[in-house]
């Protein structure tokens, strides 16, 4: 999922769009559950904060590996080891970590570190790829399961108010063929025959799948699926 062309005026949402489905339902998903305002948010893997201005708040602190393009990055994290945040404890309100665990390998450090400077009740809202290509090698690490997210999450104290699993067989379907010719280091490497198949695809078909067939609901249990949204409480 491209998060750098979500906003919140919805002008990314055309059914033209192949992340339709994947953008509609995250929208949604935050829509449905943020709070009226907030004092300090943490935006974990920031990137160009897409998310930003969905929020009403007194602080909002970016964090990431590097630098972003508008140099608004206010903590650099460390790619390769965990380091905990270097905030206090009981110190945030909500934090937003989207399509970002799935590239560290410290799942279980990083939810606790959350746990650890979220105020009680504060909130946590995740979203995580499940079946999807390897993506900004060589740091796409892991692919995790709704149960093994469910269990870990539990286990260090936080409360599941939400799993929210969308994209299913048919989106995944259409996105694997799609981005089947993204290569490492997000080459697209396409002959002739696989750029025209596609560019007819999403020109004569692609609004008509969006709208009837990729954005039907994908149930809990449902076991395939694109991404998965998952909202979290301190207890």
């Amino acid at each position: 999922m491209n998060k750098e062309i979500l906003r919140k005026d919805k002008s990314s949402l055309s059914l033209w769009n192949p992340d339709y489905v994947l953008e509609k339902n995250t929208l949604d998903f935050i829509k449905r559950n943020i709070l009226k305002s907030y004092d300090v948010i943490l935006d974990y893997g920031c990137g160009n904060s897409p998310y930003e201005n969905l929020f009403t708040y007194n602080k909002y602190i970016k964090a990431d590996i590097s630098q972003n393009s508008k140099q608004t990055v206010e903590l650099l994290l460390n790619n390769n080891s965990f380091e905990k945040l270097p905030l206090e404890n009981n110190s945030i309100d909500l934090i937003i970590c989207m399509d970002v665990l799935e590239h560290s390998g410290n799942f279980d450090k990083i939810l606790k570190d959350f746990y650890r400077v979220l105020k009680p009740n504060g909130q946590l809202f995740i979203s995580l790829p499940f079946l999807y290509r390897e993506h900004e090698m060589p740091n796409d690490l892991y692919r995790y399961t709704s149960s093994f997210i469910e269990k870990e999450s539990v286990d260090l104290g936080f409360k599941i108010c939400e799993i929210k699993k969308m994209g299913g067989v048919y989106y995944v379907i259409y996105s694997l063929w799609m981005e089947s010719i993204i290569k490492s280091g997000e080459r697209i490497e396409a002959n002739l025959l696989n750029k025209i198949t596609r560019k007819i695809f999403n020109k004569m078909f692609l609004p008509i799948f969006n709208k009837f067939v990729f954005n039907k609901n994908v149930n809990l249990n449902d076991s395939v699926y694109h991404h998965i949204l998952v909202k979290l409480i301190k207890d």
